[in-house]
């Protein structure tokens, strides 16, 4: 994964000299040559701070901070006194962070648009949008490795330090309500997605199998008011199909399997409490 982001940075920025190179030679002044360099600096910084933006983000979204706030962190108190604190204070840090690039985003949209328009040669216009977009797919390519790296794959593979001190975890229901706090365990279960299901949540087929049966029932009857024999075969077949691909093929459940359903069954009703 290393050697293929170097080579596409690579690429991508043999690419971008090309480009360069191409546009110096159809410029005819020094004002469009310099006027070029300033459109590609503004152009890279906004698209280093839509990164950061977006990067800060995940790191929210899975709990994982800078490593410059474990600065915060001391030893003279116990954990438990000051973790909440301190979790409050880097997430007020991260979210000061994300105001001020917000806040430059905007100011360098507006300051590229007028730069812009200095630029009145479509030649000249079209190699500068060429360079943007490679700016964009370099920037991309970089948030992509960082996430998977970094975030992702350190989150699902337990790399990750249970002792640092993360963001603070809330979900506010009710403004005249008291927040709620998540621990690692719940967070954990739900960083994993609305699509998510616990183990074994499938095994009460029957339940399962019923609006499905009645579904069928409804559409037999009308395709097949007078012949039962195909109407009953149909019916047992679907049953047959349903029950072989939802059940495990020995019939028994693992239980290292078991337990984890017990668990995440447990979690998942702390969690709606």
């Amino acid at each position: 994964m290393d050697c293929q982001y170097t080579t596409a940075l690579l690429y991508n920025k043999y690419h971008d000299h090309q480009l360069q190179v191409q546009y110096q030679k159809e410029a005819s002044t020094k004002y469009q040559i310099d006027m070029g360099q300033k459109i590609f600096d503004t152009s890279f910084q906004l698209s280093t701070m839509n990164y950061e933006l977006i990067y800060h983000r995940l790191q929210l979204l899975y709990d994982q901070p800078p490593r410059s706030y474990d600065k915060l962190e001391f030893q003279l108190l116990s954990k438990d006194l000051y973790e909440k604190l301190l979790q409050r204070t880097k997430t007020q840090l991260m979210s000061l962070r994300l105001l001020c690039l917000q806040t430059n985003i905007y100011q360098y949209e507006t300051k590229l648009k007028l730069e812009k328009k200095e630029i009145t040669n479509e030649t000249l216009f079209h190699i500068i949008d060429q360079r943007i977009e490679l700016i964009r797919e370099q920037m991309k390519l970089k948030l992509d490795f960082h996430t998977n790296y970094n975030l992702r794959s350190l989150f699902h593979h337990h790399h990750r330090d249970d002792n640092r001190i993360g963001f603070i975890n809330n979900l506010e229901i009710d403004s005249t309500r008291t927040k709620n706090y998540f621990n690692k365990k719940q967070l954990k279960l739900l960083y994993r997605g609305p699509s998510y299901v616990a183990p074994c949540q499938l095994q009460f087929l029957e339940k399962q199998y019923q609006p499905l049966q009645q579904q069928l029932l409804v559409d037999l009857v009308k395709k097949y008011p007078n012949d039962k024999k195909i109407f009953n075969m149909i019916e047992e077949k679907t049953k047959e199909e349903f029950f072989k691909l939802f059940s495990l093929s020995n019939g028994k459940i693992p239980s290292t399997i078991l337990e984890r359903a017990h668990n995440e069954r447990q979690l998942i009703s702390t969690i709606q409490q």
